[in-house]
């Protein structure tokens, strides 16, 4: 039986990788076989991809961008997510293709068509069962991401706040093209946030996680 595919989407500092650390810990707590993971990264070859994209201010070309992306995307799929969700797993990873769409294509210019052919060649056409995004106001986001300890992988927050309401806007846009996405109001406390999204996978699909 295949497993169950979960994805956390949002701008900086939106909270979802903390909100995806609490649900995998719920799933785990409640004998699911569960893995976290995220993007990019979640194998060696793609936390060095991560590297170069996420650290520092480097200029990179968009489609150059894009392309590390997808290179550690693939490398995550065939090592990490595909043989888990073949195993029955349930799989929560912190971002996924959406954010390649909006990043690199809604707010960078790349070109859809050409991205989303990438990804159904690596995928076979396989995307999120859920993908949960956490939506917050982009100056409260970036107040909170830069308040964060120890945070290195600044290459974005530290675009224009216009970029960041594009992302947002993105984000919002995209969830109204299919009913797998859940968007959850990120101002409220980390409980009723991880509450509301509960909640809401358990209403849309009780039969997964009986």
């Amino acid at each position: 039986m295949r497993g169950f595919f979960i994805t956390f989407e949002g701008g900086e500092g939106s909270g979802k990788s903390t909100q995806a650390r609490l649900l995998y810990e719920y799933f785990k707590n409640n004998g699911h076989h569960v893995i976290l993971t995220r993007e990019p990264g979640g194998t060696e070859i793609a936390e060095k991809l991560r590297d170069i994209v996420v650290r520092g201010n480097k200029q990179l070309n968009i489609y150059t961008e894009m392309l590390i992306f997808m290179t550690a995307r693939s490398d995550h799929w065939f090592n990490c997510i595909k043989p888990a969700l073949d195993a029955g797993s349930i799989v929560i990873c912190d971002r996924f293709h959406d954010s390649t769409i909006v990043y690199q294509c809604i707010c960078g210019g790349c070109d859809t068509y050409l991205v989303n052919g990438i990804y159904e060649k690596i995928t076979n056409g396989t995307h999120p069962d859920c993908t949960v995004i956490i939506d917050i106001d982009p100056v409260t986001g970036l107040k909170r991401s830069f308040a964060k300890k120890n945070n290195t992988d600044l290459r974005f927050e530290n675009k224009a706040l216009e970029f960041h309401k594009s992302v947002r806007n993105g984000y919002l846009s995209i969830s109204k093209s299919s009913d797998r996405y859940l968007v959850i109001d990120g101002t409220k406390s980390e409980v009723e946030v991880q509450t509301s999204i509960i909640q809401e996978l358990r209403f849309k699909y009780l039969n997964n996680f009986n």
